[in-house]
């Protein structure tokens, strides 16, 4: 019994392989939801919703603060404060990101967790980098996080 020319099997097994690589590389070059926790809010970090609407924008450190302002030190996969007062108006909060090639940013939620209003968040940047979110605050307590590490990096603002 003579066997099958190997040669044979070659072209349709190159064929399908080509296939699963084109597709695989295709596939990668899509944005993925990463859950970081079970939290629904929390999956929003990786990718951003289309409709998510910030209430402030992140502005760069060369514009003019609006009112006072509170440096929060982004370092070591954590916030250096995980409390910060403020009176209530416009404030400015300056996150410096120094964690070199490791990305950061800032969101701030209306109450004691994350599934609050969102005030507003900076732009997830890697280190170093400096940005500032203007906020405008009524009294109350607000919670922060880090999009990219909100089960490490999160903390309470109490506005006065």
């Amino acid at each position: 019994m003579r066997h099958p020319d190997i040669r044979m099997f070659a072209l349709p097994i190159m064929t399908v392989f080509a296939i699963c690589i084109i597709y695989s590389i295709a596939a990668l070059a899509q944005p993925k939801l990463v859950p970081f926790s079970n939290h629904p809010k929390e999956v929003h970090a990786v990718v951003p919703s289309a409709t998510a609407q910030p209430a402030a924008v992140a502005t760069p450190t060369a514009a003019a603060p609006a009112g006072p302002s509170i440096t929060l030190i982004a370092q070591n996969i954590l916030f250096d404060k995980s409390t910060l007062t403020a009176k209530a108006g416009p404030l400015t909060i300056i996150l410096e990101n120094k964690d070199n090639g490791t990305p950061h940013n800032l969101q701030v939620f209306q109450g004691k967790d994350p599934t609050g209003k969102s005030m507003g968040l900076t732009d997830i940047a890697a280190g170093p980098v400096t940005q500032t979110l203007s906020l405008n605050l009524t009294a109350g307590t607000y919670y922060y996080h880090c999009d990219v590490h909100p089960t490490t990096m999160t903390g309470i603002l109490t506005v006065t």
